[in-house]
């Protein structure tokens, strides 16, 4: 039996016109079938298109010497229940589908390695992370600069002068800080904005064995598009939960056709139910408290890291249901002064607190079905 996830009613027979990404449609959460795809209509700003395609597969009924009935389609409208266990990877795709490549060389890119930087080991990194720029290009914001300074463990006076140079003030919380504790074998990395341009500080130390492609690679890109949009402001127009989870959910969206991202996508899961009032079986009810906590309390959602845990999960069902479309427009609405839960209202077509409410019990049944 077939069972379609869809907000709205399954069209078994094919229209006229075959249904295509981003074309028009007619009618708000239908959803049709063409091709061996699913096909649902969303709005997108005040148009109607067709996204989320999802391939399907009917099943051939077993050989019989009598006549056997047709194969149908079962539906199951339902928007919070978790999705089968190949329907994450439908996800990946239809994501994938949506970010295309652009060209690097349309937007201003600067590198400055400190002297005394092994060039080659920033070079692999810097390909690594341009290649997962490249997937943005085209979906930047105004503030299209980026800037990228690499340095090792040896590099702390460098780096203060570097950020004295291009932010006005040297950094004094990330170098010897838990983000960057000056170690020989490992990689951190810093991102900020000042004087127009998104600022990168790459730390490589010099026993670091480099593993390309690295998802915090495709992590911190991410956050070179959200600050074209909004400078260093993100904190400030979204829950405390969007930044880092939007961040991670499209690092392993995009890194997932080049490596396998299950592993650390299930530890981020199940890091989750310890922060709730029932850590051994954590309620729908437990989730939206905590998802509620977030949304009031920056320092907490910070300091545990539910950016990167719980915000990847509501951002993975945020992007089940809408477009990169539909959300990018959300990240530029924001910028003009209202509020996130107005904004997301009028660009999403759902309030703010309905959404957290079935991204609740979403995260409940992932968080049984890796259990």
């Amino acid at each position: 039996m077939l069972s379609v996830i869809a907000t709205g009613t399954l069209v078994a027979q094919a229209e006229a016109v075959a249904p295509k990404l981003g074309a028009a449609c007619a009618k708000l959460n239908q959803t049709q079938v063409a091709a061996g795809y699913a096909y649902t209509c969303i709005k997108s700003g005040k148009k109607l298109v067709w996204s989320r395609r999802v391939k399907i597969a009917v099943p051939v009924p077993a050989a019989s010497a009598s006549p056997t009935p047709s194969p149908t389609l079962s539906v199951t409208p339902t928007v919070s229940s978790a999705p089968q266990k190949n329907n994450l990877q439908i996800l990946y795709d239809s994501i994938n589908q949506q970010i295309s490549k652009g060209d690097l060389s349309t937007i201003p890119i600067t590198r400055i390695d400190s002297p005394d930087m092994d060039t080659s080991a920033a070079d692999k990194v810097f390909v690594d992370m341009t290649n997962a720029l490249s997937l943005w290009v085209s979906r930047l914001g105004p503030y299209k600069q980026i800037t990228f300074l690499f340095m090792n463990q040896n590099d702390k006076l460098w780096f203060d002068q570097q950020t004295t140079r291009l932010e006005g003030r040297p950094d004094t919380y990330w170098w010897g800080s838990v983000h960057n504790p000056g170690d020989a074998n490992q990689e951190h990395g810093r991102g900020t904005f000042a004087n127009g341009s998104s600022i990168f500080d790459i730390y490589l130390g010099t026993q670091l064995t480099i593993n390309n492609p690295m998802i915090s690679h495709y992590h911190e890109v991410v956050h070179m598009y959200q600050q074209s949009y909004w400078q260093n402001r993100g904190y400030q127009l979204t829950p405390p939960w969007f930044l880092e989870g939007q961040a991670e959910f499209f690092a392993e969206a995009t890194a997932s056709p080049l490596k396998d991202v299950g592993s650390q996508r299930r530890m981020e899961i199940r890091s989750i139910p310890g922060l709730t009032s029932h850590p051994s079986n954590p309620s729908a009810q437990d989730l939206l408290d905590l998802i509620h906590k977030c949304d009031g309390d920056l320092n907490f959602t910070f300091n545990n890291g539910l950016g990167y845990t719980l915000g990847m999960v509501l951002n993975e069902y945020l992007y089940s249901q809408y477009s990169v479309d539909q959300v990018q427009k959300l990240m530029s609405d924001v910028t003009t002064g209202t509020s996130w839960k107005t904004v997301f209202q009028s660009d999403i077509g759902n309030s703010y607190e309905k959404f957290e409410l079935d991204a609740a019990q979403y995260i409940s049944d992932q968080i049984r079905q890796i259990s």
